[in-house]
C-alpha cells in the first residue's frame, strides 16, 4: 500500500471480509500512509500468512527495506471490528507498525517465530481477544528509543509504551511476554482488562516504569523475574497473580503498594526494590530466599550489620494488609540492606519451614542483649536474618505487627507463645491464624501482647493466598 495523505486528512481503510491472503513475502504491506485502518468486517474470519523468506522491498524513497511481520505498516496501523484474524508469522514477527499501532477490537490469533505483536513508537489495546505465541522473542513489544553502540540508552518521550486498557491477553513467549522501552500501563476504561502471560524470560519488563492501575494479572515466568523495571514499578489497583523463577516483583529504584490485590505464589524473592513503600493494597508473598527484599541501592556504612550488606535498601509500611511468609535455608521474611519502618498498615510475617534450624535460632537468652539480643519473654535474636532482618534498624511506630517464627535479627517485641495452624493468636483487636507451628511471636504496634485468641465477634480479612486475618 502506498496511499501518502496530508497530515491528520482522513485514513485508508483495509477491509478483510473472510480473506485468506497468503505469500512468501508481506502478504500486507503498508509502504506510506499517514494512517491505515485494517477493517475486521463483523462475523468473517480472515487468515494472513507469509513465508520463511527474506521480505525485501523498495521504499518511496527507492531505497530497500526488510519487511519485517506478515502483517507490516512504515506508519501508523490501526485494527478494529468484530471480525476474527488469525496471523502465521514465519519470517520473523506477526503484526508490527514501525511507528504507533493500535488493537481496538476483533478476535486475533498471532503465531510468530519472534515477536507477536510490535508497535516501535506505542502500542495500545483497548479491546477484544488477543491470543499470542512468540516461539523466538516477546509477546508484545514497543522498543523506540535513542541506540548508543547497538544498545537501548536514552528513551523517547512518548515512545516505547505499552498501554493495555481493555480486551483480553493471553500469551504464550520464549523470550519476555511484554517488553516496553519506555513504560507499561494496565487498566481499564471500558471494558475490564484480563492479561496473562506465561514466558520463559520476564513476563512484563520495561526501562523506567510499570503501571498497574486496574485490570487482572496472571504472570508466570519460569526463567527470570514476573515483573521487572530498572526504574519505578507503580502498583495502584488490579488483581495481579505471579508466578516466578527468580523475583515476583522487582523495581531496581522504587516499589509503591497503593491500591492492588498482589499474589505472589512462589518466587526466590517475592518483592525486591531498593525502596519499598507499601501505602496500601492487600498482598501475600510466599518466597524461597526473601519475601521483601530493600535491597540494590549504594551500600550504605551505618547500622550494627552494615559491614554485611553489599547494597542498602529501605521498606516503609504505612497502610495496606500485608502477608509474607518463605520457606527454606537461610530465609528472611522481611529483609532490609538499610532500614526498616512501620507506621501503619498490618503486618503479618512467617516463616513456615526450615530456615535456621541449624544456627540455633531464638536462644532464649544465648546472644545476649543489645543489637543481637533483647526483645521481651525471654526471646533474644539471632545474627543472621528471619522474620526481620535489617542493617540499620527496624522501627515500628503504629499499625499492627505479627510475626511467626523462632528465627529474627530484630526484635520489636517478642512473646515465648507455642502455637499451631489450628487456632488464631494475637491480641483482642488483632489474631492471625498460622499456616504453620512454632514457639516465638514478633508483635508491635496497636499489638502489646499476645496469646491464643478466640475470634467471635471479630472481623475478617481473607489475603490473596486465603490466609485469615482478624480484627475489631
Amino acid at each position: 500500500m502506498n496511499t501518502p495523505a496530508v497530515e491528520n486528512e482522513g485514513n485508508t481503510g483495509i477491509y478483510l471480509h473472510n480473506a485468506t491472503i497468503k505469500s512468501s513475502n508481506s502478504p500486507i504491506l503498508v509502504k506510506n500512509a499517514d494512517k491505515a485502518v485494517l477493517h475486521l468486517v463483523k462475523g468473517t474470519t480472515n487468515v494472513v500468512e507469509d513465508g520463511n523468506g527474506n521480505h525485501l522491498f523498495t521504499k518511496i524513497n527507492g531505497t530497500q527495506d526488510t519487511a519485517k511481520a506478515a502483517i507490516y505498516s512504515r506508519d501508523d496501523l490501526n485494527i478494529k471490528g468484530a471480525g476474527t484474524l488469525t496471523v502465521k508469522g514465519k519470517f520473523r514477527n506477526g503484526i508490527q507498525c514501525s511507528n504507533d499501532l493500535k488493537i481496538k477490537n476483533g478476535v486475533i490469533t498471532v503465531e510468530a517465530e519472534e515477536n507477536a505483536i510490535k508497535g516501535k513508537g506505542s502500542l495500545q489495546i483497548s479491546g477484544g481477544t488477543l491470543n499470542l505465541t512468540a516461539k523466538n522473542g516477546d509477546g508484545l513489544e514497543s522498543d523506540e528509543c535513542e541506540e548508543v553502540n547497538g544498545e537501548c540508552k536514552n528513551i523517547v518521550e512518548g515512545k516505547g509504551i505499552i498501554d493495555i486498557r481493555g480486551g483480553s491477553v493471553t500469551i504464550n513467549a520464549k523470550d519476555d511476554g511484554i517488553d516496553a522501552a519506555n513504560y507499561i500501563r494496565i487498566s481499564d476504561s471500558t471494558e475490564a482488562a484480563t492479561v496473562k502471560v506465561t514466558a520463559t524470560g520476564k513476563g512484563l519488563v520495561a526501562e523506567k516504569y510499570i503501571y498497574v492501575d486496574g485490570g487482572k494479572i496472571d504472570v508466570k515466568s519460569t526463567g527470570d523475574d514476573a515483573l521487572h523495571t530498572h526504574w519505578q514499578i507503580h502498583m495502584n489497583g488490579g488483581e495481579v497473580t505471579v508466578n516466578a523463577k527468580d523475583d515476583g516483583l522487582h523495581a531496581d529504584s522504587a516499589m509503591y503498594l497503593k491500591g492492588s490485590t498482589i499474589n505472589v505464589v512462589t518466587a526466590s524473592e517475592g518483592i525486591e526494590a531498593y525502596r519499598i513503600f507499601a501505602e496500601g493494597g492487600i498482598t501475600s508473598t510466599f518466597a524461597t530466599n526473601d519475601g521483601w527484599n530493600g535491597a540494590g541501592g549504594p551500600k550504605e556504612n551505618s547500622g550494627q550489620y552494615a559491614a554485611f550488606s553489599e547494597s542498602g535498601g529501605h521498606i516503609v509500611v504505612s497502610g495496606g494488609y500485608h502477608y509474607i511468609s518463605a520457606k527454606g535455608n537461610m530465609v528472611d521474611v522481611f529483609d532490609a540492606n538499610g532500614s526498616g519502618k512501620m507506621t501503619g498498615g498490618v503486618l503479618i510475617l512467617e516463616i513456615t519451614g526450615e530456615s535456621y534450624e541449624n544456627q540455633g535460632g531464638f536462644s532464649f537468652g544465648g546472644w545476649g542483649g543489645g543489637g543481637m539480643g533483647g526483645g521481651s519473654g525471654g526471646c533474644s535474636s539471632n545474627m543472621a536474618g528471619g522474620l526481620i532482618d535489617t542493617d540499620a534498624g527496624f522501627v515500628i511506630t503504629g499499625g499492627v505487627l505479627l510475626a511467626f517464627g523462632n528465627y529474627s535479627t530484630d526484635l520489636p517485641k517478642c512473646a515465648t507463645v507455642t502455637y499451631d495452624n489450628n487456632s488464631y493468636y494475637g491480641s483482642s483487636n488483632a489474631a492471625f491464624k498460622p499456616t504453620y507451628k512454632g514457639n516465638a511471636i514478633i508483635y508491635g504496634g496497636s499489638v502489646t501482647s499476645v496469646a491464643q485468641v478466640q475470634t467471635n465477634g471479630m472481623t475478617e480479612v481473607k489475603f490473596p493466598n486465603g490466609v485469615s486475618y482478624m480484627y475489631k
